[in-house]
């Protein structure tokens, strides 16, 4: 498709690749896994320093 073509009415004229935004959902999805379990694995320490 070139400007200045002519296009039906519901003709697909352009396509976004949504990979990347799946890709930085994915990265943030794990970088959040990790984190929760970071503060999982805290939480018995605090407890233990929060009662002394």
């Amino acid at each position: 498709m070139a400007v200045g073509d002519h296009v039906e009415t519901g003709e697909l004229i352009a396509q976004i690749d949504s990979l990347d935004q799946e890709n930085a959902v994915a990265r943030a999805e794990a970088a959040l896994a990790q984190v929760e379990a970071q503060i999982a694995a805290s939480r018995p320490r605090w407890k233990r320093l929060k009662s002394c």
